[in-house]
């Protein structure tokens, strides 16, 4: 996502759905009627390179972009950065085919000078904006020196500007009294070159430019937003500097291991710093990619981190790969507290592993990508037929508010969760199944009959669901809620996301922990099942470690998720 967002006091924050596959390739048809496959192919090839240029195109402006160079070219470059630098090339071999030979300037001056003027256009005035002519020139470099080896060449501003203007690089009325560049990607793109510069010719440059990067970092200094009425978005970003996007294209310019930019980032936003591997491309070498991560992890680890920030931290760490994925803590053998009012007594059950954070889309993608949906062999007969045979994904996996990497799976039916355990233990070779009610609240509740994970006393901060000043909105990457944890360890089971138990509904108290629910015969049939955790879009209510609530085994629409058991 582009950082185009300020807060405008009044009026709605509106998130604009990026563009999906199906809409993506209907463009694409309509403009490059004879070639689009080949597009398309180049966006969906497997390398993760190539796959995070399909999530670029999503973006309208840049599409067509990706469109104009894979025409003039055949191919895509690897990232951002190289897409905007050939673009530019063929804006500017367009302007040359139709400028007098002796009013031409080599491309190389031109994209040095509009760099300077970028830059102090960003600097001064913000992104998209209209700047007077007069203003414009005083910032201008006369003369620039793209090669060292080589005399400084002029650049009279007016020159400058006349080509870029022919270029559509910028844009000028008749009177040529005001300049803007002709979109805000394009001035970003300049100011990169001019930001990496900067950055590399002085051995402090980038510290001298950390103001660029800063955000309110603790809870303690976050501006609190304040939501308006009936507005159900999800909870905002941190508030943009307004030269992230910049940094991201700076960094895919960077030579490899040219690290400079993405090391001062480390230490200033690791979320920034984050987004320049991810987005960027940044050619870093292995050891500080690790150091990006493991700063990110300890930032969704910290309570006095912003939320707002921690959940920033844990998409990245999604999108780098999350190390806690697939970890498991060992409940051990014992008695514990289960129920509530007069149904509460003790229970014995012995050990067994269960998932430290629900399962995440990172996860269950695998399921996908192996055909699972094809599989008959992974369903049940309902499930089979009610799901199996005719869908191919869940229900929400495009929807962009719940698709990240580390977020939760939601939308899942009981029937998926069920054939996506069958599927990952004859994948791993280790038994992995949902987990009966009783183990999934002993991992929730500890053994001491807590109200909630935490203790008995309610707290917001603790957890995402419709509560206090700062709710999300939608479902969070999991384990950024580190004061929410369980006495054994446990994240997320209270809130963000319902997750279904292999129960049976109803199943009486005194709960029977020596019943199999797992065998084919208790999994088969079409009867109601356990959900425990309650969800972000619900209230306080729901989320007491004994609540306890049910629905059919086909799901619905926006709720339901899932945490593992493998057996000791």
């Amino acid at each position: 996502m582009l950082d185009y967002g300020e807060e405008l006091s009044g009026l709605q924050r509106v998130e604009i759905q990026p563009l999906n596959d199906e809409q993506i390739k209907t463009f694409l048809q309509k403009e490059l009627p004879e070639t689009w496959q080949g597009l398309w192919q180049s966006l969906t090839e497997s390398s993760d390179d190539q796959c995070h240029l399909l999530e670029m195109a999503r973006n309208p402006y840049v599409l067509t972009i990706m469109i104009d160079v894979f025409d003039k070219d055949g191919r895509l470059g690897q990232n951002r950065a190289e897409l905007m630098e050939r673009f530019t090339q063929i804006l500017m071999g367009w302007a040359k085919a139709k400028t007098a030979p002796n009013q031409w300037l080599d491309p190389d001056v031109q994209r040095e000078a509009l760099s300077v003027m970028a830059f102090e256009m960003q600097a001064r005035s913000g992104f998209g904006t209209t700047v007077k002519t007069e203003y414009v020139k005083t910032v201008m470099p006369s003369a620039v020196q793209p090669d060292p080896n080589w005399p400084p060449q002029s650049t009279p501003p007016d020159q400058i500007l006349s080509l870029a203007a022919a270029a559509n690089i910028i844009e000028m009325p008749v009177d040529r009294v005001t300049v803007r560049f002709y979109h805000q990607l394009l001035q970003e793109y300049f100011a990169a070159h001019q930001m990496l510069k900067r950055g590399v010719s002085d051995p402090a440059g980038f510290e001298k430019l950390s103001d660029f990067w800063k955000w309110p970092w603790l809870e303690s200094e976050m501006p609190l937003w304040v939501r308006p009425k009936d507005n159900h978005e999800p909870l905002p970003p941190p508030p943009p500097t307004g030269w992230e996007e910049t940094t991201i294209l700076a960094a895919g310019l960077a030579l490899e291991n040219d690290d400079q930019l993405v090391r001062t980032l480390l230490q200033i936003n690791p979320v920034l710093a984050g987004r320049c591997l991810v987005q960027g491309q940044a050619k870093v070498d292995p050891a500080l990619r690790q150091a990006v991560l493991d700063q990110l992890l300890s930032t969704v680890a910290n309570p006095e981190v912003a939320l707002r920030v921690r959940v920033a931290a844990g998409n990245m760490v999604g999108y780098l790969g999350d190390p806690r994925i697939g970890e498991m803590v060992i409940i051990p053998a014992g008695e514990f507290i289960m129920g509530e009012g007069r149904e509460q007594h003790e229970l014995f059950l012995p050990s067994y592993r269960l998932g430290k954070y629900p399962l995440t889309n990172a996860e269950y993608e695998q399921f996908i990508k192996a055909d699972g949906y094809n599989n008959k062999q992974w369903w049940t007969k309902a499930g089979w037929e009610q799901i199996g045979r005719r869908e191919s994904e869940p229900r929400l996996w495009q929807d962009s508010r719940f698709n990240k990497p580390n977020q939760p799976v939601l939308g899942l039916s009981w029937y998926e969760a069920v054939a996506y355990c069958h599927w990952l233990s004859a994948d791993s070779g280790q038994l992995y199944r949902l987990p009966t009610e009783a183990e999934w609240e002993k991992g929730a509740r500890g053994v001491d009959g807590r109200t909630y994970p935490w203790g008995n006393e309610f707290e917001a901060s603790r957890l995402n669901i419709r509560a206090g000043e700062q709710q999300v909105e939608a479902s969070t990457p999991v384990g950024i809620y580190p004061t929410g944890v369980s006495h054994f360890g446990i994240f997320d089971c209270a809130g963000n996301v319902w997750e279904w138990c292999a129960t049976r509904w109803p199943k009486p108290y005194p709960y029977n922990a020596e019943e199999d629910e797992w065998q084919a015969d208790y999994l088969e049939g079409k009867r109601l099942r356990v959900l425990r955790s309650g969800s972000w879009n619900f209230g306080q209510d729901v989320v007491r470690c004994g609540y306890r609530f049910r629905f059919g085994a086909h799901g619905w629409a926006d709720r339901g998720g899932c945490r593992l058991v493998s057996p000791i």
